[in-house]
């Protein structure tokens, strides 16, 4: 069974979107795993941990951290999630490493042009956010009721 590994936070939008993937990819003979960038380790756990896993999947902007700790490039996926992944991706690491990892994906097709204008040669794949979609729908209101955040500014507090 082939083991990736996604270092993201997992908080907020990044813990949803690959709590969800893990679901979905073990069905497929695929087991990850997520290791929470926020959590300090050490060097030689860090090691441990990293050598268990054919692939790591980050942002661009993580890969120093990953490379300074003897991961090879050739082990890495770079995804970037937004424009901001891609600049300091870029300002960390140089446009090489975008040759040098495994692979490297965008969510977003905008993205492709970003990374052109980055001066990353690597065409990225693109592979949109969309895992569980359903279970966070809800139809478009029909009107706006409320102004400010969470309806703060609401005076009734009928939103």
């Amino acid at each position: 069974m082939k083991k990736i590994l996604f270092y993201f936070e997992n908080d907020w939008a990044f813990g949803q979107i690959y709590n969800a993937l893990i679901r979905r990819l073990y069905g497929h003979g695929i087991h990850a795993a997520i290791l929470d960038w926020g959590v300090s380790r050490g060097v030689m756990e860090f090691g441990n941990i990293l050598r268990r896993f054919d692939a790591i999947a980050t942002v661009p902007s993580v890969l120093n951290g990953l490379l300074s700790h003897g991961v090879p490039a050739s082990k890495l996926v770079a995804v970037a999630h937004s424009e901001i992944d891609i600049v300091l991706g870029v300002e960390r690491c140089g446009v090489g490493i975008y040759e040098q990892v495994y692979g490297y994906a965008v969510i977003h097709p905008d993205l492709v042009e970003v990374s052109r204008s980055a001066g990353i040669e690597r065409v990225p794949l693109v592979t949109p956010n969309g895992i569980d979609f359903d279970y966070y729908y809800t139809p478009i209101s029909s009107g706006l009721k409320c102004l400010g955040y969470a309806g703060q500014n609401a005076s009734d507090h009928t939103c």
